[in-house]
């Protein structure tokens, strides 16, 4: 197949020698920049109503969780209680996370294409529902991060 070659038509070459072409592409382009530059101002609001409602939210979370630590640094039994929502929730992710191996290792040794094909989908149900879980239970991390940091501080 030859390389396809770009040709200058002579309509082309006319119209580039047109003033009406010329004058039409500079009220194009400055159209273009001024709906720019409003479509950038309502980005911009729109980005920064996004940008407080995360920063609000955050702000929430961490004064919630400073409450908890606050009730874990004076309550011992609560502290003891969260470590082991902790440890539950580590043994947890390696149990999930063998679990999702082993179905790895098992979908790679069948030969037969429609249970392959059920293993990765149930593969990929299960990675679904760990990272589900993973997010769902980062607020105990977070509650272990900051009582670490608290009691390092004094």
């Amino acid at each position: 197949m030859p390389p396809v070659q770009l040709t200058i038509t002579d309509k082309m070459v006319t119209l580039f020698r047109e003033p009406t072409f010329w004058i039409g592409s500079v009220f194009v382009a400055l159209f273009v920049n001024v709906i720019g530059s409003y479509v950038t101002r309502v980005t911009d609001r729109i980005g920064a109503v996004f940008s407080t409602r995360i920063k609000k939210s955050n702000e929430t979370k961490r004064q919630r969780i400073e409450q908890i630590v606050d009730r874990i640094v004076s309550d011992p039994i609560e502290r003891i209680d969260i470590k082991l929502d902790l440890l539950v929730y580590i043994l947890k992710q390696v149990l999930i996370l063998s679990f999702i191996i082993f179905l790895i290792i098992m979908v790679i040794d069948t030969h037969n294409v429609v249970l392959e094909a059920a293993g990765y989908s149930f593969i990929v149900i299960q990675l679904i529902i760990y990272f589900k879980y993973v997010l769902d239970e980062g607020n105990t991390i977070n509650i272990i991060k900051a009582y670490n940091r608290r009691k390092h501080k004094t």
